[in-house]
């Protein structure tokens, strides 16, 4: 059930961010590619996904994540959401679109 959801919101946060679903899940340190990647955590965070499951789908897509990677992405993004509200928006659609 929560992978479903976690697929869901990768496809939904990649389309929002114009990048291939797969970059998510690449190496990389690439801004506009961590920005979305830590939506993503944020958005599962948000859904009540526990950190161990959000780690184990990233896992699953062949990216491994920590704990604290984790969760510096979901302060992060809060971050940015308090300083500009187009992340507001972007997370509010995607949570609107999967439901």
């Amino acid at each position: 059930m929560k992978k479903d959801i976690f697929d869901r919101y990768a496809h939904a946060v990649a389309d929002e961010f114009g990048i291939p679903t797969d970059a998510l899940f690449m190496k990389t340190k690439e801004r506009h590619i961590t920005h979305a990647r830590h939506m993503l955590f944020y958005l599962c965070h948000k859904r009540m996904m526990n950190i161990a499951s959000i780690m184990l789908y990233m896992r699953n897509n062949e990216y491994e994540t920590g704990h604290s990677s984790i969760i510096y992405g979901i302060h992060k993004t809060e971050s940015r959401m308090d300083e500009d509200s187009d992340y507001v928006s972007v997370a509010k659609k995607i949570q609107e679109e999967i439901k």
